[in-house]
Parts: structure tokens; sequence; C-alpha cells
């Protein structure tokens, strides 16, 4: 029986999660702050982001997709930028197989940004 990766072990996981910090760090102007940032996964990264700006009624600022090449690691890499504070919830469900961008977008931009 093949032995199961962690997700957080793998290159892919890493460099992403890299990219993502590094990408916010230049996004925000003194320091970053988790909870003006939001993070989700998706199998469309342009439908989903016309979705959210619907939503919000207001562009996506700084927005940013990557793809994580499996739903396991989007979804490992997702849950645990959500328990460090960026914004969305952890909704598990609904989750298609196709699923493997994760992308970020300023939520809550200060007027200096």
């Amino acid at each position: 029986m093949a032995k199961k990766i962690v997700p957080s072990k793998t290159k892919t996981y890493k460099k992403t999660r890299a990219k993502i910090f590094e990408h916010m760090d230049k996004n925000s102007t003194i320091w970053v702050k988790n909870s003006r940032w939001y993070v989700g996964i998706t199998n469309d990264e342009d439908r989903r982001k016309k979705e959210h700006e619907i939503k919000n009624n207001a562009e996506c600022r700084f927005w940013n997709c990557w793809n994580m090449r499996t739903k396991r690691l989007a979804r490992a890499l997702e849950s645990a930028l959500h328990k460090q504070g960026l914004l969305d919830k952890d909704s598990p469900g609904n989750i298609k197989e196709s699923t493997k961008h994760i992308y970020i977008y300023k939520k809550r931009p200060t007027i200096i940004d």
C-alpha cells in the first residue's frame, strides 16, 4: 500500500504558500494583516473572481491565483491559511474534483492601498 504524502511536505504546497505570503507582503502597506485578505479555492478562477466582485459590489484588489495541481493540496493550503487568520470559512462540501486553484485578494484594502 502506497504511503500518502502529507500535503504540507510537498514542493507545490511550500512554493505556493511562500508565493502567497510574498504577494501579501508586496501588496500591504506597513505590515501584513491576515484578516484583510481572503483565500479560497476554485476550478474556474475567472468565474470565481466575477462572483466575488458581484457579491462585494467592488473590484477584487490584488487578486492572484495559483495552480496547486490537486484538490487535496489546494484544500490543505486553504485550510491552513484560514487557521492563520485569512478570511473565509472552511467549507469542504461541494468541492469539485477539478478544483485545484487557490486564490487570494485583499478584501479590506485601506485608503493607502
